[in-house]
């Protein structure tokens, strides 16, 4: 949600070494300020449980008081 919020790509921590055969648009170890439209988180648990997570940017966010 942040990052949708922000703007904001967190970077792809500890990587090293490109794979030339995988054409992807990885964030080495540095995060960057990129338009977002859309999210995926994936949290996975013990035992199979997975739990995804898709978002959508709206075109404003509530504010926290």
């Amino acid at each position: 949600m942040l990052a949708l919020k922000d703007s904001f790509v967190p970077a792809t921590m500890n990587y090293q070494v490109k794979d030339e055969e995988l054409d992807l648009d990885y964030v080495p170890n540095q995060g960057r300020k990129q338009e977002l439209h859309y999210s995926l988180s994936n949290s996975l648990g013990f035992g199979g449980h997975n739990a995804p997570w898709f978002s959508e940017k709206q075109s404003s966010f509530p504010t926290i008081q």
